[in-house]
């Protein structure tokens, strides 16, 4: 268990256990404000760090799976943090039962307070995937003394057009008699080119590979709305990647961002034929995501 791990007078980490049967005690971890155990991963520099770096996961996935990028980020002397956020992962929470986005937003603070606190002196940059990505546009805009720079990867941000005012109305009708009423799944296939990458995805147990549940998909719309409301608002720098046949986040969401950000310092990269997941996507994708993004992270760093 690393230095990392928050300490709290409250915490009884050994009689609690993540979803895969560990006690909270073998892990790194905090309580966030609802009395619920947080999972905690780090990846560190080989020596003292020059940044923070927080990783925000997608939607149904976990922090695990980011392991893939983290060593390119130490290499740069970025000290690597993430959570599973709530009911996420290795975390505490029923499944995907996601009442109200905001919480993550919570957790993702505290999480960041606490690194903060112990490195005060390091800048702080943000990278978010999937519905990652608008969890760090709010957090990052809402929260601007504490992260500049921050990456997007296959943001959450164009809505779904089969999503009516309709549809909605009902689903808010029947949610809060029904919340765990099944009301869609998400094809796999979508998530990369490479099917050994997507058949890795659909073993993994810490993925939650149930139907969506009706309360969640509201709580999901209502982070779409959300995140749409601030995109002329924002002021922080950004680099988003979108792959061009992305068919969980539209495209459209990225390059509508890009339009209407106020930020002096922003790009956008759209990679041809890019699946959603373009860390996991075929060579040369893969390799080219990556890369760009330790660039941009580079020719940052020295600003801080």
């Amino acid at each position: 268990m690393s230095s990392e791990t928050s300490v709290n007078a409250n915490d009884n980490a050994s009689a609690r256990k993540t979803f895969s049967g560990k006690t909270f005690a073998e892990v790194d971890h905090f309580i966030n404000a609802s009395n619920d155990y947080i999972f905690c991963k780090y990846w560190k520099p080989a020596g003292e760090p020059r940044a923070l770096i927080l990783i925000i996961h997608g939607f149904g996935e976990h922090s695990g799976r980011y392991s893939i990028m983290a060593p390119k980020f130490t290499e740069l002397g970025f000290l690597v943090f993430s959570n599973d956020h709530y009911c996420h992962g290795e975390s505490d929470g029923y499944r995907l039962d996601i009442a109200d986005y905001q919480v993550f937003l919570r957790d993702l603070k505290q999480h960041c307070s606490i690194m903060k606190e112990k490195y005060p002196n390091l800048p702080l940059f943000v990278l978010g995937h999937s519905m990652g990505g608008a969890l760090a546009c709010l957090f990052v805009h809402q929260n601007p003394d504490l992260a500049k720079h921050v990456v997007l990867s296959s943001p959450m941000i164009a809505k779904n057009k089969e999503l009516t005012r309709t549809k909605l109305f009902l689903m808010r009708l029947f949610s809060s008699t029904f919340p765990h009423m099944p009301v869609g799944s998400l094809d796999t296939k979508l998530i990369s080119r490479d099917m050994q990458q997507v058949k890795k995805y659909d073993t993994d147990p810490l993925v939650y590979h149930n139907k969506v549940l009706l309360r969640t998909a509201i709580s999901i719309s209502e982070l779409f709305d959300d995140t749409e409301k601030i995109l002329p608002e924002i002021t922080f720098s950004f680099f988003v990647l979108h792959g061009d046949r992305d068919g969980m986040c539209d495209v459209s969401g990225s390059k509508m961002l890009h339009e209407l950000a106020k930020s002096t310092d922003k790009t956008i990269k759209i990679f041809p034929g890019g699946y959603h997941e373009l860390v996991h996507d075929i060579e040369p994708t893969s390799s080219e995501y990556a890369s760009c993004i330790v660039d941009w992270l580079k020719e940052r760093l020295p600003k801080c």
